[in-house]
């Protein structure tokens, strides 16, 4: 009365790229530009990495003799170095690269109930995560050197996005003489936190690299939260739904399904809007989504 069916995959990709630095402007009439060796030391050749590992379990026992249930279990891990490379050769540091660390789970439950010879229900629960994490290699600032390339770390700074997803969902199903009436209804709340403000770190901008070795900053850009602001989204959307339908024999040849489902979406208010503009002070909420349906099929 059980069946199970397990799965597990792993992938090892790894990439090669070269970092060669540009070779920086000549000031006229000025002392010749040399580029420490240490900063040329972080030239050659390197790899980034793409390892996902995705794992798969499943369960179904036939309970009781109107009873089944089944269990699901996904499971996926990603690591991964050197993601913001997409060229063969860059001029970009390692360092200023990002590593990439993601994994979610999720687990599913469902459970089939004949009630009687014309009652049937059926009855699922989800509950899932996902977690994502980009970091860059290096915590140093960004510098950015039109002539010559990128050193330190990355502006874009730590990525941080977590879900997680709870979801109930039942249908009832009823049959008598030629109608077969279907009711049922989900609840679907999915709170989330992300993070992703630019420049955190800062970002520096040199036009030279004779000016970045002089000190001359071309320009510089920080983000800094204001007072009662924020630098992440933390919050919960909510989503309802129900609906009814009826499937009916209307004929030998002639059969007419008809129904309405309403879904509702409940948005999450802002904590910090701006008194000069009226719009940021709400999120409209949506529980005006009303859905009619009709099907006809006829056999000719």
């Amino acid at each position: 009365r059980t069946f199970g069916f397990a799965a597990l995959e792993k992938n090892l990709l790894k990439i090669p790229y070269t970092v060669k630095f540009l070779t920086p402007s000549q000031p006229a009439g000025g002392p010749p530009v040399i580029v420490p060796p240490s900063i040329l030391a972080q030239q050659g050749e390197y790899y980034g990495e793409n390892n996902p590992l995705v794992g798969f379990v499943r369960i179904d026992n036939q309970l009781t003799p109107s009873t089944s249930v089944n269990v699901q279990y996904t499971y996926s891990k990603l690591g991964g170095l050197s993601f913001s490379v997409s060229d063969a050769v860059t001029n970009k540091a390692v360092a200023s690269n990002n590593m990439l660390d993601r994994a979610s789970q999720g687990v599913k439950i469902g459970v089939t109930s004949v009630l009687s010879r014309r009652a049937l229900n059926d009855f699922r629960g989800q509950w899932a995560y996902d977690d994502r994490y980009q970091n860059p290699q290096s915590s140093m600032p960004q510098i950015d050197i039109k002539d010559f390339g990128t050193l330190g770390g990355n502006s874009d700074g730590p990525i941080v996005y977590k879900s997680r997803r709870f979801e109930l969902v039942d249908s009832f199903t009823w049959t008598a003489n030629r109608h077969a009436i279907k009711v049922g209804g989900d609840v679907n709340i999915s709170p989330q936190y992300m993070s992703r403000e630019k420049y955190l770190g800062g970002l520096y901008t040199f036009t030279t690299f004779a000016d970045y070795l002089a000190g001359k900053i071309n320009r510089y850009q920080q983000a800094l939260p204001s007072a009662g602001a924020k630098s992440y989204y933390e919050a919960a959307q909510q989503e309802y739904g129900a609906y009814v339908q009826d499937t009916f024999q209307a004929g030998p040849s002639l059969t007419v399904m008809a129904g309405l489902r309403w879904d509702g979406q409940v948005n999450p208010q802002p904590d910090n809007p701006n008194p000069k503009y009226a719009i940021t002070s709400q999120i409209p909420n949506d529980v005006k989504m009303w859905q009619p349906r009709l099907g006809l099929t006829y056999d000719i």
